[in-house]
């Protein structure tokens, strides 16, 4: 479990050290915090770029596609643990993710 003022790696399936997030709230629903990106995150970041327009759009119609292929990096914590539907705001400098065992 994750908790505030916690510094949380970010790796994908690859290996892949895309960045840590400090994580600033911890709710039921939401795990968020200030994202700071890793050496390799300029290899996925036109696709959390790709979000964060979306978003900032609010062209919530065509997020499907990009949110599948951010899930398919499997980006996980040092302890192995899945980060579901997390987000990545670049500009924003920000990340955010659903803890384990949220259910919709």
């Amino acid at each position: 479990m994750f908790g505030v003022g916690d510094t949380v790696p970010l790796t994908d399936v690859f290996g892949r050290y895309i960045g840590s997030v400090r994580i600033d709230d911890v709710s039921p629903e939401w795990v968020s915090g200030d994202f700071t990106p890793g050496p390799q995150f300029g290899e996925v970041a036109p696709l959390f770029a790709e979000f964060e327009q979306l978003v900032n759009d609010q062209a919530l119609s065509l997020l499907d596609s990009v949110m599948d292929s951010i899930a398919e990096l499997g980006l996980r914590s040092p302890d192995g643990t899945a980060l579901r539907d997390i987000q990545i705001y670049p500009a924003a400098r920000g990340a955010n993710w659903r803890p384990a065992g949220y259910r919709r």
